[in-house]
């Protein structure tokens, strides 16, 4: 193989994460500034709705010639806020865009406020002493905000500057008039000192920021940006701060899972499986580097970061693959759960989410089996026996062997059902089972005999490989191929006219997803009928 797997450490000469007493960095600086924008965003809402409602039930002479034109700028605001309000509370707004929608509403909020503001006789008597309203509000905005210090300089600059253009085409449009030059510029002046003031607390702030992440660093790695999340916890980019390594980190929260009781067994069950995981070799195994509990008690571990893509999200953005892609895929999947059968180990939790395509070295489409978090021995022992969860099933419903949806004993021959189901997704689009809810799948994969593959899809299917498929998804698991590594030689005896080369999978990868950023399986969100049961 051209590009070789980095080599496995053991867990006792890897690098640890240590907790020192405290929980690991959550994306701080992040999830503060949601709950900051949460407050503006909330406070801009209710004054803007407020005033929104004087423009339309205060006296006409007040607001003379341009009342429509304010009603429309403060609904605009008030809009504004609420969509701004709205990104706050939600998860499906990447953590990245929230200071750019800050900094939007900011600016925008200022703009608006100096059409309306400036035509009233009012706002000119008001306010801090050589500090317009609008002013007020960006410096106050900035400093609650904590932006870049170069964001808050430019944005607030912008603003300003933008008042002033504001006010001179008022003037104008003969909406009002202004004084003499002298009186204006000791007036509108020291505004431009705001933007600077906010500057430089922003400074202050960031760098004592700077110092504090430095001193709350733990261990070898360093958070600095969530990725994901998924049904049990979140993944973080992280750094190894010697080797300055890119990593992922996945956190398990102990309050989420359950009782305490319960959440002793997953913990234990966890570190116990990590352990096993990091055992394995195959370079088409995920990479874990390490893995521990803190003294709160949420779990962690360290794995490789990967660029590239599920297969779940492959297939959503691009539509079903053709036959030899899906061969060249599998195949890879096939290596490495041949080495995690071959040491007891099941994954049970295969499905298009947890098989990920990748750049690896010079290699593109390369196949990384993820999330081995519900993987269990098949041969347990008397302790790690009493870490099961009692009468919980573990596992994916649309990729689900009958015999895992009976909570019955797994081998090896579990994942090669789920593989089965997985091919069969990737060659027609859909999930070979569907339901409205979880259990209606769950009933299916026991009592329903599943179609072809070629039957659903418009492309090209070989019958060997329909027949492989509904081999692998076959009922009884004697009725199954024995073993991972049997199943990737049938997969190698597909005959295919056109193979999937290293030639034609860079040709994709370059016009469909050049540069794209890592993105662990865990950020995509799967259909309730889909979603993990634990």
């Amino acid at each position: 193989m051209e590009n070789a797997s980095p080599a496995r450490r053991s867990p006792s000469t890897a690098p640890r994460l240590v907790a020192r007493g405290r929980q690991l960095p959550r994306g701080e600086t992040l999830l503060r500034f949601k709950m900051r924008l949460r407050f503006v965003a909330g406070l801009s809402f209710i004054g803007e709705l407020a005033f929104l409602v004087h423009l339309l039930v205060a006296p006409r002479p007040i607001y003379k010639p341009m009342l429509g034109l304010d009603i429309g700028i403060t609904g605009f605001l008030v809009l504004l806020s609420a969509a701004a309000l709205f990104a706050s509370r939600s998860d499906r707004v990447p953590d990245h865009k929230v200071p750019r929608i800050a900094v939007t509403l900011m600016v925008l909020s200022g703009l608006g406020l100096a059409v309306v503001l400036n035509q009233l006789p009012w706002p000119r008597e008001i306010g801090l002493p050589g500090w317009t309203p609008v002013t007020v509000i960006v410096v106050v905005t900035s400093i609650v905000m904590v932006f870049r210090p170069k964001v808050t300089l430019v944005a607030g600059l912008v603003a300003t500057l933008g008042e002033v253009l504001i006010i001179h085409l008022l003037e104008a449009e003969g909406v009002i008039t202004l004084p003499p030059p002298e009186e204006l510029a000791m007036r509108l002046g020291p505004n431009f000192t705001g933007p600077v003031i906010a500057a430089l607390a922003n400074l202050l702030v960031w760098r004592m920021s700077a110092h504090l992440g430095e001193a709350e660093a733990l261990g070898a790695y360093r958070l600095s940006e969530r990725l994901g999340q998924g049904g049990m916890g979140e993944v973080w980019r992280a750094t190894h701060q010697m080797l300055k390594r890119p990593a992922a980190v996945k956190l398990i929260q102990r309050d989420g899972l359950g009782e305490a009781s319960r959440a002793d067994r997953v913990v234990k069950r966890f570190q116990r499986e990590a352990q096993a995981t990091a055992a394995l070799c195959s370079p088409h195994t995920i990479e874990i580097y390490d893995f521990g509990v803190t003294d709160e008690g949420a779990f962690f571990y360290v794995m490789e970061l990967l660029d590239g893509v599920d297969l779940g999200t492959l297939v959503e953005r691009h539509g079903p693959l053709p036959a030899e892609r899906v061969v060249h895929l599998l195949g890879q999947a096939c290596h490495s759960l041949s080495e995690a059968h071959v040491r007891g180990l099941v994954h049970r939790d295969i499905k298009p989410a947890n098989l990920f395509a990748c750049r690896y070295g010079t290699d593109v489409d390369f196949l990384k089996v993820l999330d081995f978090g519900l993987v269990k021995q098949q041969e347990a022992s008397g302790e790690t026996s009493q870490l099961t969860i009692e009468g919980v099933i573990s596992g994916t419903p649309a990729y689900m062997a009958p015999e895992q949806v009976l909570g019955e004993d797994l081998d090896g021959r579990a994942d090669l059902y789920a593989l089965g189901c997985v091919a069969w997704f990737l060659l027609t689009g859909r999930d070979p089972f569907e339901g409205r809810v979880a259990t209606q799948v769950m009933f299916a994969h026991l009592n329903s005999a599943p179609e072809p593959p070629s039957s659903a899809s418009e492309m090209p299917i070989p019958p060997e490989l329909d027949a492989l498929v509904l081999a692998l998804m076959a009922k009884a698991p004697a009725d199954r191929p024995a073993t991972a590594s049997e199943v990737g030689v049938a997969l190698a005896a597909v005959p295919l006219p056109r193979p999937w080369t290293s030639e034609r999978a860079h040709a994709w990868w370059d016009a469909r997803l050049p540069g794209d950023s890592p993105m662990p399986s865990e950020a995509r969100r799967t259909p309730t009928a889909k979603r993990t049961t634990r």
